[in-house]
């Protein structure tokens, strides 16, 4: 007697899903592209990224300065110089339709990248390190070891720097011999006074609504030791060369058992 196929209800549904997907066409792809760069005040030069006159032991920070204006953070450190820059030589696209009229879809973007340059400088204003850091989350370590090496002047904190934020609460820092003041933008609501030996911890976070195309405002988190109406993690956003003081007052006020992340 011959035996009667199986019927698999199974084995029904993963070819009708099969045949289905057969019909989909997709792809996604990468290519290389045009390099652009676009710096705080737009569009760059390929010139204004010009790093190889940089030498040690030989090139003035004013040089410097004067060369990679395009690109300065204008974060105020006879001792470091910092610039920063968005490039993109990466595009990425994709597609994806169905064999009928008015069912494919499709989209393509550039690939973006922050780039930084970091030069410290001897008390002669002599350029003695140049670091190029392309990935973000590297520029904070490399920063707070930068200027451990460069020793730039002491911040003069009488009267308190204040540090402008670009965030709605906490909307700026006030920076004391001893502690840092968290200022609220609602008026009613208090101040938060944090003993600045109690940050145990600075971390970055990303930059705001991630934006890659144009550099700008960064975002970071401290943390601390004892919780405060903020919370034990305060996150705040804030030009380089806002972000660029803050470090040095960190270092200069800071515990030294601190981590940099």
């Amino acid at each position: 007697m011959e035996q009667q196929p199986v019927f698999r209800p199974g084995r029904v549904v993963s070819l009708i899903t099969l045949g289905f997907c057969a019909l989909l066409c997709s792809c996604v792809g990468a290519t290389r592209v045009p390099v652009r760069a676009t710096g705080p005040a737009g569009t760059l030069q390929p010139k204004a990224l010009d790093l190889n006159f940089v030498q040690t032991g030989a090139t003035q920070r004013q040089e410097v300065a004067h060369q990679l204006a395009a690109v300065d953070t204008y974060y105020s450190n006879p001792r470091l110089f910092w610039a920063r820059w968005s490039e993109s030589r990466w595009g990425y696209w994709w597609a994806v339709g169905m064999p009928c009229n008015s069912c494919m879809a499709a989209d393509a973007h550039r690939k973006w990248h922050f780039k930084n340059f970091l030069v410290a400088f001897d008390e002669n204003g002599l350029a003695t390190t140049k670091d190029t850091i392309t990935d973000d989350k590297l520029l904070w370590r490399a920063l707070h070891s930068r200027l451990l090496q460069a020793q730039p002047p002491a911040l003069a904190l009488s009267p308190p720097i204040r540090l402008s934020l670009t965030v709605a609460d906490p909307a700026a820092i006030l920076l004391s011999k001893d502690q840092m003041e968290f200022e609220r933008l609602d008026e009613a609501t208090p101040s938060v006074r944090v003993p600045v030996s109690n940050v145990i911890r600075f971390s970055h976070t990303g930059t705001i609504l991630g934006v890659k195309n144009t550099p700008g405002p960064t975002c970071h988190e401290l943390e601390l030791s004892e919780k405060t109406i903020l919370g034990k993690k305060i996150k705040f956003c804030a030009t380089p060369d806002q972000i660029g003081i803050l470090f040095q007052y960190l270092q200069q006020a800071g515990s030294p058992a601190m981590k940099w992340e």
